[in-house]
């Protein structure tokens, strides 16, 4: 039958912890047997642990005298516990999900100090601690001048091997940029709409058009308003639509995106990105 290990009751007091702890120490060293050895070295963690825990608590109480509080006091906290010291960044000014992007890349070991910057947004220090947890050169887009969901549109291109060149330009929008990033991946010259002179849907159209393999030589024209061009482009395929329906609500780009036919397109709730990654993680 074998012999239970003893609870240990842990002191109050930090020295006391610590007193134990450099007795049980010592106690290991000259243990003879296995099971001398496992209940000190039992007993040794369990003081460790309580040690650790009451080192957080005696620096978050000094934390609060700094006027620190309520999320971002947690967040140093949580660092704490992983051995990660957030006090430096809370200094200077960092909000709670910022401290939280920090702590997660220092925690992945990637190199903070390319997004552990204050014109950076958490969502932006995300898209970049993604990025550098990928490998990819974040320098091409950890410019405080992209958005978050801008710089995520490049990552995604720099993941797929794409010239981003052709749309790593902050006055697209997002959805643009995704746009010129789908002609890309099927192999369109997407240099006769990546333009700045498009609009979202002027863009969406022509990609559609030379995705299709249409000659688009009377639509690429940026003075040519979306609707103009789905019009024209129904009647070059022969179908008629009245003068009184916009044509770009008939406009079908399920072929665009790969889609079943038949089912809706909203280019705004459609884009998947890796949000589930820089979202708080547990």
């Amino acid at each position: 039958m074998s012999k239970s290990i003893p609870e240990i009751q842990i002191p109050e007091s930090k020295e006391k912890i610590m007193g134990q702890i450099n007795a049980l120490e010592m106690m290991v060293k000259e243990d003879t047997n296995d099971h001398d050895r496992h209940i000190h070295e039992t007993a040794l963690n369990d003081l460790q642990k309580a040690l650790k825990q009451s080192q957080i608590s005696e620096s978050l109480e000094n934390y609060k005298q700094l006027g620190f509080d309520g999320e971002k006091l947690n967040e140093i906290k949580v660092g704490l516990e992983n051995g990660i010291d957030l006090l430096p960044y809370a200094i200077k000014g960092f909000d709670a999900s910022q401290l939280h992007e920090i702590h997660l890349g220092q925690k992945q070991g990637v190199n903070t100090e390319a997004y552990a910057k204050k014109e950076f947004n958490s969502l932006q220090m995300g898209i970049i601690r993604i990025g550098l947890e990928h490998r990819v050169d974040v320098s091409v887009y950890a410019k405080p001048e992209y958005d978050g969901h801008q710089m995520d549109e490049i990552r995604i291109g720099l993941i797929k091997g794409l010239d981003v060149n052709c749309y790593a330009n902050p006055n697209f929008s997002w959805q643009q940029m995704f746009i010129i990033q789908n002609g890309l991946e099927k192999g369109i010259d997407v240099s006769i709409f990546a333009k700045e002179e498009f609009d979202q849907s002027q863009m969406e159209l022509l990609n559609l058009m030379l995705s299709r393999n249409m000659d688009v030589s009377k639509y690429a024209m940026p003075e040519v308003p979306a609707e103009e061009m789905a019009r024209e482009y129904f009647k070059d395929i022969g179908i008629s639509i009245s003068d009184n329906e916009n044509p770009l609500e008939s406009f079908d780009f399920y072929d665009h995106y790969n889609k079943t036919k038949g089912e809706k397109i909203d280019i705004e709730n459609d884009h998947q990105t890796d949000a589930c990654d820089w979202e708080h993680e547990s």
